[in-house]
């Protein structure tokens, strides 16, 4: 009897705890309850076991999750070698002491003012609820390079709620209905814990954040400096109460946060973490993190599990964290290279990162394989591109690239059946010497396709890639939109070329036919001997591109006002767009008649009849808390707009406004901060 009881007994410590109940018990720990593992865990499922329904147990975490992206599964192997000890890296990252390095996180998300004292214990753990909250009306989204893939930003919305950074809190306020806008909750973070972006999925909410701004003592600041020494914070919050929201999960990654994306419930987030010098001395330091699922402890990420590519060395550690939000009790996965970029381009297979890695000094030539190409001028300026596969809760290094010159922004790149296209601009260090490429890479990374030389003397000021095509705006003095055949990867080619004056700094595609340009116009002026372009106001173009041999700008509007401006030249989460609403909006301010300031935002109809048409402008300056507050004036500029069901809802810093999408009445205005930072 007792040998089958003792065997029953081994059967039942060889059971594996699912992880949920792991994190269960640890939920239950931090909360001051008493829960041992052996006491309870294992009777319990020993118990579950005998009566047959361990298998049918549902995930206590897991949510539904809605509209995901069809995305492979499979896991690709890490075939990067590891650096596996400090004398490795020191030899790996030999004759670098003196390179200038333009990707290195110095101050990036830090030096941000972040003073009100913490109204909760945002380290406090409490246990999850797991419902998935209701969508019931149309809304609108932050604003996507690549459907279906998110990005963080400042705002979002489910449909009925608001979720907005203001300075160092979060606020989360009821949109729903629209004459009764209210404020919910608000959060506020510790001194040490700057917001920059948020996600949300279901009734989780990140934040993704960087140190505060009372962090930057001068030691801090000198370690930030010359130890690479920023950090990537993260809070994971449940927001099912949205008038008690808690938070349930923080994290903190070494290195400086870039951005994030977020493929149907996996969340994946990009640091840089700038390896320092001593003199010619490399500090032995790997990075290291902290999860308060597994307690307070700082866990360090071994050089056997930092990777690299012999051909895209930097003195940086790129970090990608992963996570399911899906399955929150689940394990952190961290994949860490030697390389740098900040740059972030991703499809719902792959992640790419990329890096400008401008004039080298002592850089060792024959580091780089002839397979790839040779940089046979030391000063001589490319793009590194590190490429990884994404997995349910995790990434993997596939393999990394190069191309000549410099990229501008996440939109010179681009993925399209299993091709990388990236535009650059090669910019040789000379006065009128810049040109600009596009280049077609397989699988591998390696260059099987290229288009070089466009637009001598000029730089790209934006690009996009839809389908088989490329559109690149140049600009020196006129806009010159190139279209550009890509159906043949290995020998992409230009069709046509439009110019006119001023430029596009951001396009948006309306629809396969026809481009949305946003940018400035021009006008020539004679400086002694020279012809110069002198900018004016913003200018919003629709360009015709059915004849692509002869594309067209079919309609455009300028923004009046003088020296009128906005957020969405260059952060394309500032546009709302809708094609179904014939629908634009961004923010905008200008000068009035040199006498005044006007802020506030641009609300357009647009269709393919009649063009642009101009529906109405929205300010928060009018706000009644501001009215004998100047000093509050400045958190008035609106920097997003959304929908939600048949009202257009802007926001600031200071408050937010409803109105009705149709006639622009307002509706309602809700402060949500009167604090003057």
């Amino acid at each position: 009897m007792d040998k089958k009881i003792e065997d029953l007994k081994k059967s039942f410590d060889s059971i594996e705890v699912p992880s949920e109940v792991d994190m269960v018990i640890e939920l239950a720990i931090k909360r001051g309850k008493r829960a041992k593992r052996v006491n309870f865990i294992r009777p319990l499922i020993a118990t579950v076991a005998c009566l047959g329904i361990l298998i049918s147990l549902p995930s206590i975490n897991k949510q539904p999750v809605t509209n995901e992206v069809a995305v492979k599964s499979e896991v690709v192997k890490d075939v990067l070698p590891k650096v596996a000890s400090y004398k490795n890296l020191q030899v790996l990252l030999s004759g670098f002491e003196n390179v200038i390095t333009h990707e290195s996180d110095l101050l990036n998300g830090s030096g941000l003012q972040s003073k009100t004292k913490s109204s909760m214990n945002d380290t406090s753990i409490k246990a999850p609820s797991y419902a998935t909250a209701d969508k019931t009306w149309d809304h609108s989204d932050t604003n996507q390079q690549v459907k279906g893939v998110d990005e963080g930003d400042t705002v979002k919305n489910d449909g009925e709620y608001i979720y907005k950074i203001t300075g160092n809190k979060l606020v989360i306020a009821r949109a729903v209905p629209a004459d009764k806008l209210e404020i919910s909750s608000q959060v506020t973070f510790e001194d040490n814990f700057y917001p920059i972006e948020i996600l949300i999925k279901g009734n989780y909410l990140l934040v993704l954040g960087g140190q505060g701004f009372n962090e930057l003592n001068k030691s801090v600041m000198a370690d930030m400096i010359f130890n690479g020494g920023t950090k990537t914070r993260i809070r994971i919050y449940d927001i099912s109460d949205k008038k008690n929201p808690y938070i349930i999960r923080s994290l903190e990654i070494d290195g400086g946060y870039s951005q994030c994306r977020m493929v149907n419930s996996s969340v994946y987030i990009v640091s840089n973490k700038y390896i320092n010098f001593v003199g010619d001395k490399l500090k032995d330091e790997v990075p290291t993190y902290k999860d308060s699922i597994i307690g307070d402890k700082v866990n360090s990420i071994s050089y056997d599990n930092i990777g690299y590519c012999k051909d895209a060395l930097e003195p940086n550690y790129i970090i990608i964290t992963s996570l399911d939000l899906a399955n929150i009790g689940n394990k952190v996965n961290i994949t860490t290279v030697l390389g740098s970029g900040r740059n972030i381009y991703a499809s719902a297979d792959n992640i790419y990162v990329a890096g400008n890695n401008a004039m080298r000094i002592n850089y060792m030539e024959d580091r780089v394989t002839s397979d790839k190409g040779i940089l046979t001028n030391p000063k001589e300026e490319r793009t590194t591109i590190y490429k990884f596969k994404l997995n349910k809760n995790s990434t993997s290094f596939i393999t990394s690239g190069w191309v000549k010159g410099s990229i501008l922004n996440q939109f010179s790149m681009d993925e399209s059946n299993g091709y990388f296209r990236v535009a650059t601009t090669e910019n040789s260090y000379g006065i009128d010497k810049s040109k600009n490429d596009l280049f077609v890479l397989n699988g591998e990374m390696k260059v099987v396709g290229k288009l070089e030389g466009l637009a001598p003397t000029e730089r790209i000021y934006s690009a996009r890639f839809v389908g088989d095509r490329a559109y690149m705006v140049t600009f020196k003095e006129t806009d010159p939109l190139f279209v550009i055949d890509l159906k043949i990867p290995e020998a992409p080619k230009v069709l046509g070329e439009l110019k006119i004056p001023g430029f596009s700094n951001y396009l948006e595609p309306y629809d396969e036919n026809h481009l949305i340009g946003f940018g400035q116009d021009t006008v020539d002026v004679s400086v002694g001997k020279k012809k110069l372009a002198r900018q004016m106001n913003m200018k919003i173009a629709m360009f015709d591109v059915s004849d692509v041999t002869k594309p067209v700008e079919q309609f455009h509007a300028i923004v009046k006002g003088d020296n009128s401006n906005s957020e969405v030249l260059y952060n394309h989460k500032a546009l709302l767009f809708s094609k179904e609403k014939n629908l634009i909006s961004f923010p905008v301010q200008y000068n009035i008649d040199y006498t005044g300031y006007y802020q506030g935002a641009c609300v357009y109809n647009v269709d393919l009849k009649t063009g642009f048409t101009l529906k109405g402008n929205i300010t928060h300056s009018d706000i009644k808390s501001i009215k004998d507050k100047p000093d509050l004036q400045w958190q008035a500029q609106i920097t997003r707009e959304l929908y939600i069901g048949d009202n257009i809802y802007t926001i600031s810093n200071l408050a937010i406004k409803a109105n009705n999408l149709k006639t622009l009445k307002e509706i309602s205005e809700l402060t949500i901060n009167t604090e003057s930072h």
